[in-house]
C-alpha cells in the first residue's frame, strides 16, 4: 500500500507560514510543483499529496471493462476538517483504444462509455469518457468532505453499459499511467500517478 505521511510536513509549514512566510511559502509552491510541468498545473498555492515519483519515464496501467480498475490509496496522517478544496489529479500515458477499429483515438467526442471516478466509495465523475481520458494530466474537483483521515481510496473504472446499449457506446483501452518499477515489487502493486491537491483553510 502506497502512504503519503504530511502531519509533520503540514505543522513544520504553518509554523514556517508565521515565523518566516516567505520561506514557507517557496516551500509549499515547491512541493506543490513537484513531477509536473508548470504549464500542467493550475493549481500552484495548493499542496499535492503523492506517491509516486513523477519521473519522465513511465509505462501504462490499461483499464478495459468495468471488471478492472485504476485504484489508488493515499494516507492522509492529518485533520481533514482543515481541508477547504479537494482536486483530484491524475495522469493518462497515451490516446484511448479501440479494440474494434484496432487505432488509438483522439477525437473528442467519440461515443465511449461512462467513465466513473469514485473517491472513498463516494461519486466524483460519471459522465462520457472522451474529455477524461486523453493523454495528457486530468483534474476533477470533489468535495472535500469525502477525505478520510487515514487511507483514502480512489477508483476509475468504466461504467456498466445499459441493457442494449440504445446509445451505442463502447469500451476501449485506458492507459493509467504509472512509475516505471525500480524493484520487484512495484510491479506488484504499480505505482499509478494518481494524486490529490489540496488547499487548506486559512
Amino acid at each position: 500500500m502506497m502512504m503519503v505521511t504530511m502531519r509533520r510536513f503540514m505543522s513544520r509549514l504553518h509554523r514556517g507560514l508565521r515565523q518566516r512566510p516567505k520561506t514557507a511559502l517557496l516551500a509549499l509552491l515547491l512541493l506543490a510543483a513537484t513531477g509536473l510541468r508548470g504549464e500542467d498545473f493550475p493549481y500552484p498555492e495548493w499542496t499535492r499529496v503523492m506517491s509516486d515519483r513523477g519521473d519522465a519515464a513511465s509505462r501504462w496501467f490499461m483499464v478495459s471493462s468495468p471488471s478492472r480498475a485504476a485504484v489508488k490509496k493515499l494516507t492522509l496522517d492529518f485533520r481533514v476538517s482543515e481541508v477547504a478544496e479537494a482536486v483530484l489529479e491524475y495522469q493518462i500515458q497515451t490516446a484511448p483504444y479501440d479494440p474494434i477499429l484496432k487505432q488509438h483515438i483522439r477525437t473528442a467526442n467519440y461515443p465511449w462509455a461512462n467513465f466513473l471516478v469514485r473517491v472513498n466509495g463516494q461519486l466524483v465523475l460519471d459522465e462520457p469518457a472522451a474529455k477524461h481520458i486523453g493523454m495528457g494530466v486530468h483534474h476533477l474537483r470533489f468535495p472535500a468532505a469525502y477525505l478520510l483521515e487515514g487511507e483514502n481510496t480512489i477508483a476509475m473504472t468504466w461504467k456498466e453499459l445499459p441493457a442494449g446499449n440504445p446509445e451505442k457506446r463502447q469500451y476501449g483501452y485506458i492507459y493509467f499511467a504509472q512509475d516505471l518499477p525500480r524493484a520487484p515489487a512495484e510491479n506488484e502493486e504499480p505505482n499509478l500517478r494518481i494524486r490529490l491537491l489540496l488547499r487548506f483553510r486559512d
